[in-house]
């Protein structure tokens, strides 16, 4: 009889296991179907073609975490509305590069609402963490700063 409880519960903690690792499968590839299709916008609207990448490891294994990086988008969505405005699309075809970080040590009652967002030398640096808000409105500021 122990053995047969024990096996049932293996079986229970393995299919949660495979169910959790299924759904981090469906939260990445939602982000990266998200961000693609902002990435697709900054090449039609802006005519450049920044290289977009993940810091997979710094969303870790917390499933709450890794559905955040679909909010990767919003500075790729901030890139593209700068476009409208001629002076800011030339600067933007200069932008090679745009990493999106999960990063729990800002300050989420920063000015800046938890977002952090560097451009240096063509790379755009952005990370923020579940607690950040405003994140499209500060990463168009930011750029526009950065610029």
């Amino acid at each position: 009889m122990k053995k047969i409880t024990l096996v049932l519960c293996s079986l229970v903690f393995a299919s949660s296991a495979f169910a959790q690792s299924v759904m981090m499968k469906k939260a990445w590839s939602e982000a990266e179907g998200t961000v693609k299709s902002y990435t697709d916008k900054v090449k039609t609207d802006c005519g450049a073609t920044p290289k977009f990448a993940f810091d997979t490891k710094s969303f870790g294994t917390s499933l709450d975490q890794i559905q955040t990086a679909s909010w990767c988008h919003e500075v790729v969505s901030a890139v593209a509305a700068l476009c409208s405005d001629a002076d800011y699309k030339e600067a933007v075809k200069g932008i090679k590069a745009i990493n999106c970080k999960y990063d729990p040590s800002i300050k989420k009652d920063s000015p800046d609402y938890g977002v952090s967002l560097v451009v240096k030398d063509g790379v755009v640096n952005f990370g923020f963490h579940k607690d950040s808000a405003n994140l499209y409105s500060r990463s168009y500021e930011m750029l526009k700063a950065g610029l």
